[in-house]
This record gives structure tokens, sequence and C-alpha cells, in this order.
């Protein structure tokens, strides 16, 4: 009792300790030498406006500010990240539910979702400089070739092509571990780092091995040569074990430039445009001219208007950005009249097309001591370690290794179809809550609300056809969007996870999860164990958001009517506005989807820096 009052002490005087620094934020000298500046006023007009400071956002607003006759606003609803619970990577789980989260929830599921309360998924997504890179578990996937090459066709646009995508990721990165050769950079802004099996856990070694063995898929680098590999999980930590959210990487070493301003607690509540023709005239489009704005920011604080003379580049995420679309005049419009907005261009496919990678965790006993748990990570030799070395268990992602394999379902040319991440912790009330999870119903099935010595192979679909929507549920922008991801809708998403789980028990009855005594918790069905009647029953039970959500505003040719933006990310019909993060993905993925989220970033700036005639 007393360590653990000591350590809550410790670790809030440590967490409390940036907001002292920030006092001298505030002292235009200490400014210049922290590389930030105090609040500024905004001005009537920038060059670029960028809306949302979160993967791809934060990337856009510090390449485009490179150039020192531009000036750049970015404008980002929530606070900034200079607390140090954003910087410690195995606190993820803590930013949940907090101010640093819009706290999306989706409508009720109604293909699967009886292990959630009232069949609800919650969706975090990122309301802080950084974006959901603050809250997500720092796992960097770039995806399979297949991904870039689809998006290219669709697009009609070799730019996107995983040849020149692969330029664009090496751009970003600096890689700090053993990769394949030619496929990582060493000099980019954002540090990417690999475990070493002799400091991994336990577990997480012995399921490598496993999988190497027991499905025959080899060992390496998953971003390299091959995607359908398996090993240790490359994650945004710095080498000093600190989470490298965008924020960190892109906008802290480029505060101090006089053409980049940054406005936080600013909540952008609608595009305004200039309709400068007739609407008799077939050829005319809109123009972007500015953004309306709610701020609670210093001198900025209340509504606002602010315009842009060149472009806006709309980065709020795959929910912000299309909800922001639909408040102001852009979107289906049947949809639109509904609410009483007034139809500025008529687009289907605003907020359609919604894709989300599930997963399952299949869960096993283990020997005691290996697990992450909250009374092992409240040791005060743990935060000491950290504090004193950044390594430790506080230094982990908590998803320690990951595998990548096609089931029998898949083009055997093609991506994998089903990922596997290791969790070696038990899921305790934090997690239950953030996930929304009924403990009630999954107790009743053989779920455990105490922390036990368990380990997790979380089984991921990674294509999903079942497709959903984003839509407004009023006119008010403050009132979240209404969500409806359809998982499992169609049923051939159930087929693969079901071959997914298959695998993943075979994994765990491999001789190397037998030396650390993993033995499959028993999940009570009335169905033979095993059967494919039975890993239904597990997965209407026991599937979760990955917190992946991409495709609201998909990137296409203007003859594809569900297309929202082009191979420029221009929105279609419309001048001076783009889009620019995850919701322009025509497909989703074949992995997590920060990584790819930061290379969009990086692609829109070079677009929009290549310059074009304002009219165009």
């Amino acid at each position: 009792m007393v360590r653990a009052a000591v350590f809550v002490l410790v670790f809030a005087l440590v967490v409390q300790i940036p907001f002292v620094s920030r006092l001298l934020y505030h002292v235009p000298i200490a400014g210049k030498i922290l590389g930030t500046r105090p609040p500024f006023e905004m001005r009537a007009s920038y060059d670029y406006i960028v809306v949302g400071a979160g993967s791809a956002g934060a990337v856009v607003a510090a390449r485009l500010s490179e150039d020192p006759n531009v000036e750049v606003l970015l404008i980002e609803a929530g606070e900034d990240s200079e607390n140090m619970t954003h910087s410690i990577p195995i606190a993820s789980a803590l930013l949940q539910r907090t101010n640093v989260d819009w706290m999306y929830r989706t409508e009720p599921l109604e293909h699967t979702g009886f292990g959630l309360n009232n069949r609800v998924s919650f969706w975090p997504r990122g309301r802080v400089l950084g974006g959901s890179s603050i809250l997500n578990y720092m796992a960097y996937v770039r995806g399979h070739p297949s991904d870039y090459d689809g998006w290219a066709e669709e697009a009609g646009d070799d730019r996107w092509s995983y040849e020149n995508m692969l330029s664009v990721f090496k751009k970003s990165e600096h890689f700090h571990g053993e990769g394949d050769e030619g496929f990582h950079g060493d000099s980019g802004d954002l540090d990417v780092t690999v475990g070493r099996p002799e400091t991994a856990n336990p577990i997480t070694n012995a399921f490598i091995e496993a999988t190497h063995e027991i499905l025959n898929i080899p060992k390496g680098d998953y971003n390299g040569r091959e995607q359908v590999r398996v090993g240790l999980t490359q994650t945004t930590i710095t080498p000093q074990g600190q989470r490298e959210h965008t924020a960190r990487a892109f906008l802290d070493p480029v505060r101090h430039r006089p053409n980049l301003h940054i406005a936080t607690h600013t909540q952008v509540t609608r595009i305004l445009f200039d309709v400068a023709c007739p609407s008799h005239t077939p050829d005319c489009s809109p123009r972007a001219s500015g953004v309306s704005f709610v701020s609670m920011n210093g001198p900025n604080a209340g509504p606002g208007r602010v315009t842009a003379t060149r472009e806006i580049i709309l980065s709020a995420g795959a929910i912000g950005s299309p909800h922001l679309l639909l408040l102001s005049g852009v979107g289906p419009e049947e949809h639109l009249k509904k609410f009483g907005i007034p139809v500025v261009r008529a687009a289907a496919g605003v907020g359609r097309n919604l894709q989300d990678h599930l997963m399952a965790p299949l869960t096993f006993d283990v020997q005691p001591g290996h697990t992450i748990s909250p009374a092992r990570v409240q040791g005060l030799s743990v935060l000491t370690e950290y504090l004193t070395k950044g390594t430790g268990l506080m230094r982990s992602n908590g998803i320690e290794s990951t595998a990548f394999m096609r089931t029998k379902l898949a083009d055997p040319a093609g991506p994998p179809d089903i990922q596997f991440h290791t969790l070696p912790a038990c899921t305790d009330s934090i997690a239950h809550a953030n996930l929304n999870m009924n403990m009630s119903a999954l107790n009743a099935r053989g779920a455990s609300s105490e922390c036990e010595s368990i380990f997790s192979v979380l089984v991921i679909l990674l294509h999903p056809k079942s497709h959903g929507y984003v839509e407004l549920r009023s006119g008010d922008p403050f009132d979240h969007p209404r969500i409806q991801p359809n998982y499992l809708k169609d049923r051939r998403d159930l087929e693969t996870l079901i071959e997914g789980m298959k695998a993943a028990a075979r994994i765990g009855q491999s001789r190397h999860m037998e030396a650390i005594n993993a033995s499959l918790k028993r999940f009570r069905s009335e169905h033979e164990m095993h059967s494919d009647a039975f890993w239904e029953d597990v997965l209407h039970h026991l599937v979760f958001t990955v917190y992946h959500p991409t495709s609201t505003c998909k990137m296409g040719q203007a003859s594809d009517p569900s297309a929202v933006v082009d191979s420029h990310l221009r929105v279609i019909g419309v001048h001076g506005l783009r889009v620019a993060d995850a919701s322009v993905f025509p497909r989703i993925t074949s992995g997590n989807t920060n990584a790819p989220a930061i290379a969009v970033g990086e692609m829109a700036a070079a677009l929009v820096r290549r310059g074009r005639p304002l009219g165009d």
C-alpha cells in the first residue's frame, strides 16, 4: 500500500513537470529557447489553413511552412501535447475517454457485438496536437505493396503506387533496428524502433517461434521485402523510450517558425465557400474561401472566421473530415436537405465506404510473472528504470509482436487477410471500459473481470467486405455524427476471422507455448469447441474495433460517383479544398493505419507545394 502511494505521488509529480515548463512559454526569450512561442492573435487571412493537427495534418503544416514565403495556420480542436502521459508508451489505455479523446461511439451494431454494452462500440479519436498518434498503440505498419498499387489504379495516378510510396515512407522515417536493406529511411523526422529478442517478454518470443514453426511464416521485417512475416513490432517509440507522436516528430522542431501559427482549443464548425458563378453554369464550381470556428484559446476566444488565399487542407480524420464536409454542404444531396443545409456541391461518396479493422482476442492462461499487469507496472523500480534509462515495462507499447498470414480464403499472390498482435497483458477495468465490454454477458461465457496471468493473441481482419457510413445526427457542429461500421454484415468477413482464430489456436498448442504453460481459456458455448459454429459464437461476442477507421472521403477518378477527392486530394467539383488523412484511402491497408496516414500527409504537402494556378 505504501509503495503504491509513493508511486502515485512520484508519477503525479512527473506528469505535472511539463506544465511548469509551459509557464515559461509566455516569456518571449524562453519561447525561443524552448522552440515555441506565446499565444498569438489570429490574422484575418493566411495562405493555407490546415484543419486538424493529427497524424497527417501535423505533417502537412510542417512541410508547407518550410517555405518562408507562405503563411500557414494549423487549427486543432484539442489541447497541446505537453503532458508527459502522452509520451509514456504503456499509458495508452489511460488516455482514452479523457479530454484528448473525441469519444465517438457507434450506433448499435446490427450484425454482431453481443459482448458490448447496448451493442455500441466506443471509437476513440485524438483531440490533441498529434491526433490519434497520441492515443494509438504505436505500431508502425505500412501495409502490402498491392494496397498502394490498388490505390494508384483507382486514382488513375501512378504517384500512389507502392514504388513511389516507398520513397514517401522512407522520407519520414528514422529507423533504428535491423530491417531489410533499402526499405527504411535513416534521416527522417519520425523515429521508428524495433525491440530486441533478448529484452522482449518471454511470451512474445514464444509466440514468434511458435508462429514461425506452426504456420511456416518466416521471421523478419514485415515492412520490408515481404509482408507475410512474424517479428517484434516496429513502433513509433524513440530510442529514449518515448512515444513518437506526430506533434513531437514534425511540429515541435518547427514551432519557432514565424510563418506557422498553431491554434489549439479551436474547433472548426464549417468550411466557407465563395460561389462565384450562377447556378445554371454547368462547368462552374464553388471555391473554399475560409473556415468558421469557435475558439477557447486566449486572444482568439469566441466564434470567428479566417480566410485562406490559396487552399484549405482538411485533415480532421476519417470521422471529422466527412462530418465537416457534410456540415458545410458537400455530400449526398438528400441527406443535406434533411437537415436544412444548403447544398454547395452534391457528392454521394462523402461519409460512405467506411472501413475499419475488426479484432477478436484469443486468450490463454500462462505461468505467472510474465504478463504486464498494473501491479507490476506500479513498482518503484519500474518507474525508476523508465525515468533513468527509458527502458522496462513502461516503455512497452503492449502489442510486442506482429504477424501476417494468408488464410486459405486469401489470394495466394495477394495481400495477407489476417494480422496477429500479441498482448502479454491482462485486461483490467480500464480496458473493459475503453472497449465498452458487457462484463456480465462475457462473465457468463467464461471471461474474467479480474487481472489474471494471461495473454491474448489479437486476430485482426485486414480486408473487410462489410462497409459502413458516417452521417449527420443534426446540423449542429458540436453533435457527434452517426457512425455505423456494419461489422460482419458480409458473411465472408466472419469466415475469414474463423480461419484466423483456428490458426491462433494452433499456435497456442505448439511446444513453444507449452514451455510457458499456455492453455486456451475456455469460452462457454453450446457448440463443440473448435468447430466453425463455436468460433462463430465466440466472434459474435468478442469482436472489437482496432481503431482504424478509413475511406470515408475516398480518392478516385471523377467518373467514379463514390469518389470524393481526385489523385491530387482535391475535393472533386470544388476549388481550393483538399482532404489529407485516412479518410482518402480508397481501400483500407493491410495493417495498422498510422504510418499510411502520415504518408498521405507527406504526399498532400508535396502535391500542394508543386503549385498550380489558383483557378485550376
